[in-house]
């Protein structure tokens, strides 16, 4: 008979899970991973020592083990880093597509370990909270989408993310309609989740020029078979970029499954 593991026991099983899938990400992204004294260490980069040792990284184990987000831990693992990578940046944080706030609250649990938002700058998270307008789908993803996310609302959003001051919640279409919140914003970290053309269309070329030297526009779902647009949208981006002389931003492909478009210049 199969033995029942404690509760104690899955929350550590999943906290291990977390931290090898750290590990992974961080090996993915190019850094040496060692161990001493039974800690994973990271050797080529001068913040990122001590992984189990560092109140961040252990502290946003915890939160992302109990998320209730819709993204994957490994997602979510690539969000904190990202956010811990940006934070001498100067600039706001953005994420388009909240649906039910899981992400948005990592992010800005992030933002609060990492002491990553300077004064004065501010995270904001888009949605409609209604779904998807059907002008913003193609004939593909109105198979998918058309009834999909609707069940939020602006209300339970704003009661979610109320305990952080630093984030505001804005309802409708971006950037059509809540797109004059961030118009003469910069930012140095912008997550989308949005899995439509149209929509990944519209907010590379809204955040283009917005973003801070060296910021980074992170973009899920680059394999779903559902949000097949994201892909054709990343395309289109990085066949604009390739045409000119210096390209203004770098692409490469996260451990996590997420395009990373970080600005050059």
């Amino acid at each position: 008979r199969k033995k029942m593991m404690t509760r104690d026991q899955e929350n550590f099983k999943i906290k291990n899970d977390l931290l090898l899938n750290m590990i992974s990400y961080l090996e993915s992204r190019g850094y040496f991973v060692t161990k001493k004294n039974d800690r994973p260490l990271v050797l080529e980069n001068e913040v990122l020592k001590e992984l189990t040792n560092k109140k961040y990284f252990s502290s946003i184990i915890k939160k992302i083990a109990n998320s209730d987000s819709m993204l994957d831990h490994q997602k979510l693992i690539s969000l904190a880093f990202h956010i811990y990578e940006t934070k001498e940046i100067k600039g706001h944080i953005a994420e388009v597509g909240v649906y039910k706030c899981g992400s948005a609250k990592i992010i800005c649990e992030a933002i609060l370990l990492s002491k990553s938002l300077k004064t004065g700058y501010k995270m904001l998270a888009f949605d409609t909270f209604n779904g998807f307008d059907a002008d913003e789908l193609n004939n593909h993803e109105l198979q998918y989408f058309s009834e999909t996310f609707k069940d939020t609302n602006f209300s339970d959003a704003l009661v979610e993310m109320s305990k952080f001051q630093f984030c505001e919640v804005i309802q409708g279409s971006f950037p059509s309609e809540s797109g004059g919140h961030a118009e003469n914003k910069t930012f140095k970290l912008v997550h989308l989740d949005i899995d439509s053309f149209i929509g990944t269309k519209k907010c590379l070329k809204f955040f283009y020029k917005r973003m801070a030297i060296n910021g980074v526009i992170l973009i899920d779902d680059l394999s779903s078979l559902k949000a097949s647009g994201v892909r054709e949208a990343l395309g289109s981006f990085i066949k604009y970029e390739r045409q000119k002389k210096t390209p203004r931003y770098r692409c490469s492909i996260t451990h996590a499954d997420q395009a990373s478009l970080t600005r050059i210049y």
